[in-house]
């Protein structure tokens, strides 16, 4: 499977499953936490996130929107493997993205000593206040409880 490297954060929404127990494995391992924020964050938390430049042409066209990326943290907390599961309503809020996740940093939390690698589902928003689609993007955009 290709796995691109690319993310962005406007704004990181993320929503969780109710309970979750993290499946015990060697360090050698990743941990798949696709379904659960809170099962996430108890092992990474973000430490340097980086913006992305709104695309200058959406902006103009007045248009919001977002991105949902399955992503790996590496023992090095950085973010590796992203992979795109879909832009809405474009995939103008891609490109931006892959230049700001390359430099976003992650710190092990003290749950996380052996820094385990983990892989996440994110969701990166991209909003203006007089969006002409604002309530669209917000309906679709919605975070599920599956993030």
């Amino acid at each position: 499977m290709k796995r691109l490297l690319f993310l962005t954060i406007a704004t990181i929404f993320l929503a969780s499953c109710a309970t979750y127990e993290a499946p015990t494995l060697s360090t050698s391992e990743t941990l798949d936490f696709t379904h659960s924020k809170v099962a996430a964050e108890e092992y990474w938390i973000p430490a340097k996130l980086v913006t992305p430049k709104y695309p200058v042409s959406i902006a103009k066209d007045k248009v919001a929107g977002c991105s949902r990326f399955k992503i790996s943290i590496n023992s090095d907390g950085k973010t590796v493997n992203a992979e795109l599961i879909e832009a809405y309503p474009t995939d103008a809020f891609i490109a931006p993205s892959v230049a700001a996740v390359k430099k976003w940093v992650w710190k092990p939390t003290s749950k996380n000593e052996e820094r385990v690698e983990i892989t996440r589902m994110v969701q990166l928003d991209f909003y203006i206040p007089d969006a002409k689609n604002y309530a669209q993007a917000k309906g679709y955009c919605a975070v599920g409880t599956q993030f």
